[in-house]
Parts: C-alpha cells; sequence; structure tokens
C-alpha cells in the first residue's frame, strides 16, 4: 500500500490548523513499476491527497492548498485507490474552512489485471476534495476554485469466474467520489471546473458534486461555472447515482454539458441535470435551483 500527501501520507486522531501549501508543482503516487497481477488475498492500494493520503479521526481547520500543477495517480493491478484534492480518504474527520484553488489536474487510472474477488468498496474513488468521505464525517465553509480538469480511467480486468469485481467500479465527482453515512456537509461552494470527466467503459458513476451519494445530509451548496460532466454509466450536474439522504438548497448556475457517452450496448444508463438516478429509501430532494444549463445528453450505443 502506499499514502502519500503534500503535508501528510497517513493521519489518525491528529488535530491541524492554519496551515497553508502552496506552489508544489506535482504530488504524485506511481505503482505501476511492482508488477500487473495481484495475487489472491492481497491488497494494493493508493492513498493520495493534496493536503494526506488518508485520514481518519482527524480535525483540520483553516487550511489552504493553492496553485498546484498535479495531484494524480496511476496504479497496476490495484484493487482501491483514493485521490482527493484534499484527502484520498477522510474516515470520520471534522473539516472547516478549508481552501482549494489553482489546482490543474487531479486524476487518477487503474490498469492491469486482478486473480482474486476482495469484496465491496473497492474500486477506484477520485474527487476535487475527497476520493471517499464517510463514517459520520463533518464538513463545512469549503470552497474548490479554479480546477482544470478532474478525471479518471479504470480499465481493469479480473480472471474469469469473479464476475463484476467491485475493484472495476470508478467513481469521480467534483467534491467526492463517493459519499457516505457522513453527519452534516455545508457551506461548500465549487466554482470555475473545466471539466469533470471519466473515461471507463462500465461501472461508472459521475456527478458534478457526488460520484455516488449513500444516506448523507448536505445544506447550502452552490456552483459556477462547471465546463463538462461527462461519463458512461449513471451521470448527473450533482450525483451520479443517490441511494438515500436529505439535499437541501442548492444552487448550480453555468454548467455547459452534461453528458453521457460511450455507453456499453447492454445495461442501463442514466444521466440528469441534477441526478442522473436516485433511487432508495429517505431520500429527500428540497429547495434546489438549476439556471443556464446548456446541453445534458445521453448515447447508447
Amino acid at each position: 500500500r502506499l499514502w502519500l500527501g503534500g503535508f501528510f501520507g497517513n493521519s489518525k486522531n491528529v488535530n491541524v490548523s492554519n496551515v497553508a501549501i502552496n506552489d508544489v508543482k506535482n504530488i504524485k503516487a506511481n505503482t505501476n513499476t511492482l508488477g500487473g497481477v495481484v495475487s489472491p488475498n492481497s491488497s494494493a492500494s493508493i492513498y493520495l491527497g493534496g493536503f494526506t493520503g488518508l485520514a481518519q479521526n482527524n480535525q483540520f481547520e483553516n487550511i489552504s492548498i493553492t496553485n498546484i500543477v498535479a495531484i494524480e495517480g496511476e496504479g497496476m493491478a490495484l484493487q482501491n485507490m483514493h485521490i482527493g484534492g484534499f484527502a484520498g480518504w477522510g474516515y470520520a474527520i471534522g473539516a472547516n474552512n478549508i481552501e482549494l484553488k489553482n489546482i490543474q489536474n487531479i486524476a487518477g487510472v487503474m490498469q492491469g489485471q486482478l486473480m482474486s474477488n476482495m469484496g465491496n468498496n473497492y474500486g477506484l474513488y477520485v474527487g476535487g476534495f475527497g476520493g471517499i468521505i464517510n463514517n459520520q464525517s463533518n464538513l463545512s465553509n469549503i470552497s474548490l476554485d479554479n480546477v482544470k480538469e478532474i478525471s479518471s480511467k479504470n480499465t481493469l480486468t479480473v480472471s474469469s469466474g469473479l464476475g463484476a469485481n467491485d475493484s472495476r467500479k470508478t467513481r469521480l465527482g467534483g467534491f467526492a467520489g463517493y459519499l457516505e453515512n457522513n453527519k452534516v456537509i455545508e457551506n461548500i461552494s465549487i466554482n470555475q471546473i473545466d471539466s469533470i470527466i471519466d473515461l471507463t467503459t462500465s461501472y461508472s458513476y459521475v456527478g458534478g458534486f457526488g460520484g455516488e451519494i449513500k444516506e448523507n445530509k448536505m445544506n447550502s451548496i452552490s456552483f459556477n461555472s462547471i465546463g463538462e460532466v461527462k461519463g458512461t454509466e449513471y451521470v448527473g450536474g450533482f450525483a451520479g447515482n443517490i441511494t438515500a439522504g436529505t439535499i437541501t438548497n442548492i444552487i448550480m448556475n453555468d454548467f455547459c454539458n452534461i453528458v453521457l457517452d460511450n455507453a456499453v450496448k447492454t445495461g442501463m444508463h442514466y444521466v440528469g441535470g441534477f441526478v442522473g438516478n436516485a433511487n432508495g429509501t429517505n431520500i429527500l430532494l428540497d429547495n434546489i435551483a438549476l439556471n443556464n444549463f446548456g446541453i445534458i445528453s445521453g448515447k447508447h450505443e
């Protein structure tokens, strides 16, 4: 496993405040040289973030990350990869007054072959703030401004007999790839992102805020000037897929394109201005405005 971040590689039970990271060329992780096949019962992973690769039970306050060329991860035959502008994986964290500004690229690429089926919650997770944010995290007053591209590509294959395998799934979001079971996420602003684009051919969840959202309370989230949100299976201006949660007071301004493209011929595919697919229990959406949207399109070849 590889933990890598602009300040911490791995952090647990730490309180951090009043930190600035500025003018860093690249924060990159590459495990392609480790080999092309993962053997049974192994768990090859990357945790990569602009501030911390993995954060567990931490409190963050008054942190600024500005002028970063690239936060990028690439790996061969990984079971999971977590990449975020702030944290690759934020587990039970608190974060307040966090600024992410002027980042050119946040990207993750997974490829190669797996020989074992390792169960749930694996795959590729990429987000402007976090790859995964979960387990009662509490986030407030966070801004993400002027990001050129947030992207993902998962071409992982599995040995015969393993089925879909969660490692082949990709979750990509302007804020987080995957959000599950968090206390409150509020007062978030996302501005001037050129593209949020996934190049995976299947098992793909893409959203302007979250790729996939399960059981969260979200309030007061604004978007301004988002170029393109693009994926191949579940695509939405706010979320690709929502299965539970309360989402209120959302303003989305000036989205150019929301596109489902290069979809495979089999299966079902979903694209929407707000959510690609909302299907579950206890979903509440209230006081939501979508203003000045360009093209919302889907192609199923």
